[in-house]
């Protein structure tokens, strides 16, 4: 800070008013790069519900979803495999004009239980997704 006695240069404003021009100018690109790629992160909790809707308020291209335990992200491309589906033919996943919908399936070999996968909305099992506008 500069006292009324102080001399001071134009050159110093310029050179201050340079300096914060600069760190707005990165700021501003870095948002309208995220406002340009529109890629959207979140989680969710897994409810065990057969059927569930993650609204994102537009058409993704893609989503990337994984559950924090499974071994593997599950994927679906808007114009490639928009569904993904488990090894019997069953949808786990499916993209929507407002989001995602994703399944989950319990099945019965003889006694046992299984679960169909990949895992999309297990009970009480934390979800994290990437969708691309």
């Amino acid at each position: 800070q500069w006292e009324p006695t102080d001399d001071f240069l134009r050159t110093d404003f310029n050179t201050d008013f340079a300096k914060i021009d600069a760190a707005l100018g990165e700021k501003a690109d870095a948002a309208a790069l995220a406002e340009k790629c529109g890629a959207v992160t979140g989680t969710y909790t897994g409810d065990g519900a057969g059927s569930r809707t993650i609204s994102l308020g537009f058409a993704p291209r893609a989503v990337i979803l994984r559950e924090a335990e499974a071994a593997a992200p599950c994927f679906a491309v808007a114009g490639g495999p928009d569904v993904v589906e488990d090894y019997n033919g069953e949808v786990m996943m499916e993209l929507t004009d407002q989001g995602f919908t994703v399944h989950y399936k319990v099945f019965y070999i003889g006694a046992n239980q299984n679960i169909s996968s990949p895992y999309t909305n297990r009970g009480e099992k934390t979800y994290t997704y990437l969708a691309i506008k």
